[in-house]
């Protein structure tokens, strides 16, 4: 089952976030394991600025209220602009992606942001500046991948990804990031996970 619908994703606490959750609710994409949303967007900026590939998918996952075992995101510009959701899982990283395991992925943002300490001291993947895929595997069979919010898994995740992303005025460069697949594990009461992270081309 593929749903599409035509319009230019809102984001986020933006004005226009609530027409758009009206549409995604009448699209009426029903529940499966897996959950795809391809994002077409007329530019990767808003007033501007670049915007967050999370603050583009909450609205929908707030909308949708499904608890699916995978995510798979993708952004991409398009002259038309809307959302493709499906019931495809996501790829494995490729063989070249970064590797790197956390004993204890955050559960809530922090103030400073900081990276989480088995980031400290990695490498920038590239120059700062090239869009980059990024795969989240929790251990867990009990997170909720699906809350993007700020007491959610995945933005303290991202957060804590600063030397791997580079640096932003408002923290690290998470706009950079332009697929994420997320997937949850098979083991209650685990906390670990292990990130990849590639150049995209």
């Amino acid at each position: 089952m593929t749903t599409f619908i035509e319009g230019e994703p809102a984001l986020f606490l933006t004005p226009k976030e609530k027409d758009w959750r009206s549409k995604v609710r009448v699209g009426g994409f029903r529940a499966s394991p897996n959950l795809a949303m391809r994002f077409d967007v007329r530019s990767f900026r808003r007033g501007g600025n670049p915007f967050d590939i999370d603050n583009l998918a909450k609205p929908v996952l707030d909308e949708l209220q499904l608890q699916p075992e995978t995510i798979w995101v993708l952004v991409q510009v398009s002259a038309s602009p809307g959302l493709t959701l499906s019931r495809d899982a996501p790829p494995p990283a490729p063989d070249s992606a970064v590797q790197v395991s956390v004993q204890e992925p955050r559960g809530r943002s922090v103030k400073p942001i900081v990276p989480m300490p088995e980031i400290v001291g990695l490498s920038l993947i590239g120059n700062g500046s090239e869009p980059v895929g990024l795969a989240l595997y929790f251990d867990s069979a009990e997170v909720p991948i699906w809350d993007f919010g700020f007491e959610g898994p995945i933005k303290p995740f991202i957060d804590g990804l600063g030397p791997l992303l580079g640096p932003a005025p408002q923290g690290p460069a998470d706009h950079r990031i332009r697929e994420l697949r997320i997937t949850r594990g098979s083991r209650p009461g685990q906390r670990g996970a292990r990130i990849r992270m590639w150049l995209l081309d």
